[in-house]
């Protein structure tokens, strides 16, 4: 869908020949034309039956490389890269090569029933579904999109970003991290929630898009110390860590925090004004003159970070040590 207003579209179209969502589909011959593109928000590549490199790497814009069947070579640029697959359809070779930038690998269409297996420390061809395609991966990647059937990421060395979606079944997700480097980010629920770094256990969530609502469960497994970042959800929720030093992330909601060792964070940002005292932090927002109030409960935490907006914001931290 377009990130544009109708009008935005319109102008988008006039100063650069072709509209923001749109469609190229480049021949196959040896004599294919060659199109000059200018002015893109957005650039989705997707190959065909057969091997394909798609090759973004001069590029400095989001990239979305989309997988098919036929296997190839995706080389992002030093944008934002994104690398989608379904790991259920896929049945060729692929490699990942990045110029730099960000890159995300996103299991996001894989259906409930497929498994993920992927190990961000590995650079030599790995099958991800149990099937006969594997994944090669020749860079750094700094975010994984969980799918949506029984998942085990390992990234146990380097930075990363594990970002878990709801998808209304009952799903096992294991993350072996890498402690202070590795992240969960529930950002993406909307209800409360009830994350423990410590331990392995179930979130049970209910979600409404479109007028339905519907439920769904997460068997999440942490191996000792290999998360110790959370990222909680829109609707708040519980976030309790564990033995190492955590960082936890307000995005929205009312929270309850609990760091377990000597040295927690927290960090929230919105356009807003903040009021910090020992063992709470109340967040304070005006949208079309009403003025709305949620407060999280603080335990054992000795940082807190807490960044404004765009507005005349407030920050009283006098009850804070």
């Amino acid at each position: 869908a377009s990130e544009l207003t109708p009008a935005q579209a319109t102008a988008f179209l006039a100063a650069n020949g072709i509209a923001e969502d749109s469609t190229l589909t480049l021949g196959t011959s040896a004599t294919a034309p060659v199109y000059a593109l200018g002015g893109l928000a957005n650039v989705s590549l997707t190959g065909g039956v057969s091997f394909d490199t798609l090759d973004a790497s001069t590029y400095s814009g989001k990239v979305t490389f989309n997988g098919s069947v036929g296997g190839g070579l995706m080389k992002g640029g030093m944008g934002q890269n994104i690398y989608a697959f379904d790991a259920s359809a896929m049945v060729g070779a692929y490699t990942i090569n990045s110029a730099g930038g960000v890159n995300t690998l996103d299991f996001s269409s894989t259906p409930h029933g497929t498994s993920v297996t992927l190990d961000l420390t590995l650079n030599i061809p790995q099958p991800v579904s149990g099937g006969s395609w594997t994944l090669t991966l020749a860079t750094s990647i700094q975010n994984v999109i969980d799918g949506q059937g029984d998942n085990t990421i390992t990234a146990t060395s380097g930075v990363h970003r594990i970002i878990l979606l709801p998808y209304y079944t009952g799903q096992t997700v294991t993350v072996k991290g890498n402690g202070g480097n590795t992240t969960l980010d529930f950002s993406a629920f909307t209800t409360p929630i009830t994350v423990c770094l410590g331990s392995s256990h179930s979130i049970s969530y209910t979600e409404t898009i479109s007028g339905i609502t519907s439920t769904g469960n997460i068997q999440l497994n942490l191996p000792s110390g290999s998360v110790d970042n959370v990222i909680g959800g829109a609707g708040g929720g519980t976030l309790t860590g564990n033995t190492d030093n955590d960082t936890f992330t307000i995005t929205g909601g009312a929270n309850t925090i609990t760091g377990t060792s000597s040295n927690n964070t927290v960090n929230a940002s919105a356009n807003a004004n903040f009021m910090l005292t020992g063992n709470s932090l109340s967040i304070t927002t005006v949208n079309a003159g009403v003025t709305s109030t949620v407060v999280s409960v603080l335990s054992n935490i000795q940082t807190v970070n807490l960044t404004g907006g765009a507005g005349n914001n407030v920050f009283d931290v006098n009850g804070f040590s």
